[in-house]
C-alpha cells in the first residue's frame, strides 16, 4: 500500500479565495477602489482592489502575483499576506480585498474605448478560460 494519503488533494489556495471573493459591508460602493501603480524602473503593476469581480478576475489571472488579501470574518476585516491566506480563512469568510502584481506587458491603455464604463471587464474574462 502506498504511503500517500487516499484523501483529496486540497484546493489549491487561489481557487479556494477565488471562490470566497464578496464585497466588503464595512465600506461603501464609492470607498471600494481599484488603483493601478507603477514606477518607471518597475516591470510589474502594483495592483490593489477592494472590487469583488476584479478580485475574482485577478485570482484568476495566471500571471497575477496575489501578496496580501483581506479577509472579513462579519465581523472585521484583517489583511493577511496570500501564503497565509488559506489557513487563515474560514467557510464564512469573505475576501474583500487583494494586492498583488502583474506584469506590466498585461497593462494596456487602448486607443479606442469599449463601449461602457463597468469595471470588472477591465480584467478580461478570457482569464476563466482554464478554469472550464
Amino acid at each position: 500500500m502506498s504511503s500517500q494519503s487516499a484523501e483529496e488533494p486540497a484546493e489549491p489556495p487561489v481557487e479556494q479565495l477565488r471562490d470566497q471573493t464578496g464585497a466588503d459591508p464595512g465600506l461603501t460602493p464609492e470607498e471600494r477602489e481599484t488603483t493601478f501603480s507603477f514606477a518607471v524602473d518597475e516591470d510589474s503593476v502594483r495592483i490593489h482592489s477592494e472590487e469583488a469581480a476584479i478580485i475574482r478576475r485577478l485570482l484568476s489571472h495566471e500571471a497575477f502575483e496575489p501578496a496580501r488579501v483581506g479577509v472579513h470574518n462579519g465581523e472585521t476585516t484583517r489583511t493577511v499576506s496570500f501564503a497565509e491566506a488559506a489557513d487563515e480563512t474560514g467557510p464564512d469568510d469573505r475576501v474583500v480585498r487583494v494586492r498583488g502584481r502583474l506584469p506590466l506587458r498585461f497593462l494596456n491603455v487602448a486607443s479606442v474605448g469599449r463601449n461602457h464604463n463597468q469595471h470588472a471587464p477591465i480584467v478580461s474574462e478570457e482569464v476563466f478560460a482554464d478554469d472550464e
